[in-house]
C-alpha cells in the first residue's frame, strides 16, 4: 500500500505540476495568434487553460497528501483506512468535477474540424469518452487497492 501511495502521489503530483507549465507554455505560444483567423482556436485554448487552472493545482495537492500518506505509511498507527477514504473522496470528486468542466469543450473542439469532416466531431466524443474512463480508473482503481491492503492488514493484526 505505501509503494501504491507513493506512485500514484507521485504521479498526480508531477502530471497536475506538467499539466500547469504546459499552459504558460501554450498561453505564451498563443500570444503570437494576434492574427483575428486564429480567434476561434485562441478562445477554445483560453477556455481549457481556464479549466486546467482551476483543476490541476488540485491534482497536485491531491498527490502531495498521497505521498505524504505514503512516505508516514507505516508511522500512522490508526485511522489508515480513514484517511485513504477522505483522499479517495477527494480524488473522486476531482474525478467528476474535471471532465464535467471539460465536457462543455469537446463540442468546441469537434467543431474545430469543420462541417466537411463531420466524422471529426465522433472522434472527439470517442476520444472525450475513452479520456474520461482512463482518468476514472486512474483516480478511483489505486484508491481501492490502497483500501483492500489497508483491511487485510487490519485483520492481521487483530
Amino acid at each position: 500500500a505505501k509503494k501504491i501511495c507513493m506512485t500514484i502521489g507521485g504521479f498526480y503530483t508531477f502530471f497536475g505540476i506538467a499539466a500547469l507549465l504546459m499552459v504558460r507554455l501554450q498561453s505564451n505560444m498563443m500570444s503570437t495568434f494576434e492574427d483575428p483567423a486564429h480567434d476561434s482556436f485562441n478562445t477554445m485554448m483560453s477556455l481549457m487553460h481556464e479549466s486546467w487552472n482551476t483543476h490541476m493545482p488540485f491534482l497536485a495537492l491531491l498527490g502531495i497528501a498521497y505521498l505524504a500518506f505514503g512516505y508516514f505509511f507505516n508511522k500512522i498507527k490508526m485511522d489508515k483506512f480513514k484517511i485513504n477514504l477522505i483522499l479517495g473522496s477527494l480524488c473522486l470528486i476531482w474525478t467528476i468535477s474535471y471532465p464535467f468542466s471539460i465536457t462543455q469543450y469537446i463540442d468546441l473542439f469537434a467543431n474545430f474540424g469543420g462541417e466537411e469532416f463531420e466524422a471529426f466531431k465522433y472522434i472527439s466524443y470517442v476520444f472525450g469518452a475513452f479520456g474520461f474512463a482512463v482518468v476514472l480508473a486512474l483516480m478511483t482503481v489505486p484508491q481501492f487497492f490502497i483500501g483492500k491492503k489497508i483491511k487485510q492488514r487490519e485483520m492481521m493484526n487483530d
